[in-house]
């Protein structure tokens, strides 16, 4: 039986964050069936009440040498009302925001998600003694998600077991994922965006991309892989989509020449503190780091709240703007950060233990005035997953000779070939911002990859300039550059 463990504080500042946003965690949502279209409308009119929406984004290319197989158009969503307007009008359209934010069949994911993350902190704990380690749970659930949709047989259960879900259940459960991560209400910003990127000339079944459209609103283009344009075009779709946020962890994303197929998922989060800090309360202190002490600016409040104590740490929760909260865990003297992630003693502080009031002998919670002082922070993480996935039992998706792409394509030998993760999270007085992407590379073993031929013009050389008949117009000798 594999040991779970807890999430690392990071991983939860991300769940918890996300989670929450819009339909809620565990929430069902109310009567609306399908993503809002707006088709470039600003306006709606109900009655009597002019109500401004976020227009639908369809998914574009830039690049022309593309094809545009499948293109995603997101939901629209109203924006929110002022809250200090209390007029007949903006009570009114803040009825349609909040229906606007309600969505039908969506589940409680909250047991999937605990299964997931703690199998992948199990399976990366070595790694945070080596440093700042960022991810996002929810992104990584959703293109192992999206993975699975591609996959079947041995292949897909692996991945559904990891999922902790199966296949009649795993695609509400990523549709409920979206929706309770979607909001674009001019205030909260949290979006999950979804697409594939094929080989041209390599044989798909298109009726799998139209249907990845509709589930998981992802687009899907196709292209020359390992090509300087097609390359662009994934690095401006990843920075489009986490609000350019993790500009230089795109920049090395690139499509090997033998790529045959890549999914990308990401996720934007943006949204302001329910009660801000003041920048006059911003001071230095000194931060007491792993590799030394450094000063920082330090964010402080005053308030009526709650602490929350267990074995090993005390904890403290930061309420957003419309829903979501951010977590801060402090391990106590004598325990490090490392032990405390990998010892799972606060696990009874997650996926909304505590909103259910489930206080137990494994923490304690105390109400007082809670003088509160955090750093300003902007840390930032990329890795590779193959290793974390093989541990947590994702393996014959690794060899050509084990996977099973069957409902994206007839090709046999395809095979995960790499997935990178990358996630940012940053705080300030006004309140959080974050992004994570997390890209999957699939090769195929019939694909002969051409031979390399090193040609490098580093001495002295001949050049000649040729007509359109190959009569040298200009030649040359360099034994010198100036």
């Amino acid at each position: 039986m594999r040991k779970k463990t807890i999430v690392k504080i990071t991983a939860f500042l991300l769940t918890m964050s996300f989670l929450v946003v819009g339909a809620g965690c565990g929430q069902k949502g109310g009567n609306t069936d399908a993503p809002v279209n707006n088709e470039n409308k600003t306006e709606q009119k109900t009655e009597d009440v002019k109500t401004e929406t976020v227009p639908a984004k369809e998914e574009v290319t830039m690049a022309e040498k593309a094809k545009l197989l499948a293109a995603a158009e997101y939901p629209a969503q109203v924006l929110r009302p002022s809250p200090n307007d209390w007029s007949e009008a903006a009570q009114a359209q803040n009825e349609l925001w909040r229906k606007s934010r309600e969505h039908e069949g969506l589940v409680d994911y909250s047991k999937e998600m605990e299964t997931f993350c703690n199998l992948f902190a199990d399976a990366i704990a070595d790694r945070v003694d080596e440093g700042n380690t960022i991810y996002s749970p929810v992104n990584i659930y959703m293109a192992l998600a999206m993975l699975a949709e591609i996959t079947d047989g041995k292949t897909q259960d692996e991945i559904l077991a990891t999922l902790g879900t199966d296949e009649a259940t795993f695609s509400q459960v990523a549709r409920s994922i979206f929706f309770s991560n979607f909001s674009d209400d001019g205030v909260v910003t949290s979006k999950i965006a979804n697409s594939l990127w094929l080989r041209n000339n390599f044989p798909y079944k298109l009726d799998k991309l139209e249907e990845l459209k509709d589930k998981y609103f992802a687009s899907s283009f196709s292209g020359e892989m390992g090509s300087h344009e097609y390359n662009a075009m994934i690095q401006n779709w990843l920075n489009e989509n986490t609000g350019n946020l993790l500009q230089d962890a795109a920049s090395e994303i690139e499509f090997d020449p033998s790529t045959v197929l890549a999914l990308a998922s990401t996720i934007y989060f943006k949204a302001p503190w329910l009660e801000e800090f003041s920048k006059d309360a911003t001071y230095k202190q000194t931060f007491h780091g792993k590799s030394g002490d450094k000063e920082a600016d330090f964010l402080h409040s005053q308030k009526s709240g709650t602490v929350y104590s267990g074995d090993g740490y005390t904890a403290y929760r930061k309420d957003f703007n419309e829903g979501g909260s951010m977590m801060f865990v402090l391990p106590n003297e004598g325990t490090t950060v490392s032990e405390l992630f990998k010892s799972k003693k606060y696990e009874t502080l997650l996926f909304g233990r505590i909103y259910s009031g489930e206080e137990n002998s494994m923490f304690h919670a105390k109400r007082g005035d809670v003088r509160f002082s955090v750093p300003k922070f902007d840390v930032e993480d990329s890795f590779e997953l193959i290793d974390a996935l093989k541990d947590m039992g994702i393996k014959s998706v690794m060899s050509g000779g084990t996977s099973d792409f069957t409902p994206i394509s007839d090709a046999e030998g395809i095979y995960l070939d790499s997935a990178v993760h990358a996630a940012r999270v940053k705080i300030d007085e006004e309140g959080c911002e974050a992004a994570a992407f997390t890209v999957m590379m699939m090769k195929n073993t019939a694909f002969m990859q051409p031979e390399i031929i090193d040609f490098t013009v580093d001495r002295p050389f001949i050049f000649v300039v040729c007509d359109s008949n190959d009569v040298p117009t200009f030649v040359g000798v360099v034994n010198d550059i100036k």
